[in-house]
């Protein structure tokens, strides 16, 4: 987009702020931003980690995040997901409450992967992949994760083109 979609938007909430707001509706204690301009991030007062491996994909960054918090679930949300609520990311957590290994949402027949949940083995399972050389996220997910379809996918979707943005949020 030619810019860090995770500070798209008005200063006060650019993207990433309107996923960690959604995160912190499910309970999410500690948003944990990895990548991107951590300096900007950081001011919204979450948490930022420089990603251990930046440029190999959503997987590393995931890696990141498991590595810096070992031990624990994950709710990993992209950071572009102008739409995303806690009502959409409530069967998710439920899911790992009910002792799913991972969750995954369908949107219009495909498995959403910007959206995941983990448990504290599968986050475990990613830094193993990572390190053994694993880029392709779907690639150890699709054997763990329980896919959740919805009847409400416009929070899920997130937005790879500023055509997919809000128009108060698309850049220039």
């Amino acid at each position: 987009m030619g810019h860090d979609k995770a500070l798209l938007g008005p200063t006060d909430q650019p993207l990433a702020s309107r996923v960690a707001t959604a995160l912190r509706a499910v309970g999410v204690a500690e948003v944990l931003l990895v990548g991107g301009d951590g300096g900007a991030l950081s001011a919204h007062g979450d948490v930022w980690l420089a990603d251990d491996r930046p440029g190999e994909g959503p997987l590393a960054a995931i890696a990141t995040a498991a590595s810096a918090r070992p031990g624990r679930s994950l709710l990993v949300c992209s950071c572009d997901l102008p739409s995303v609520t806690g009502a959409d990311l409530r069967p998710l957590v439920d899911a790992l409450d009910g002792g799913a290994p991972a969750a995954v949402v369908e949107v219009d027949g495909r498995s959403q992967w910007s959206v995941v949940a983990l448990s504290a083995g599968t986050a475990t399972a990613v830094v193993a992949s990572v390190a053994a050389g694993e880029r392709a996220l779907h690639r150890v997910l699709v054997e763990r994760a329980l896919v959740l379809t919805t009847d409400q996918p416009d929070g899920l979707r997130d937005a790879d083109r500023p055509t997919d943005l809000p128009p108060d949020l698309r850049p220039g």
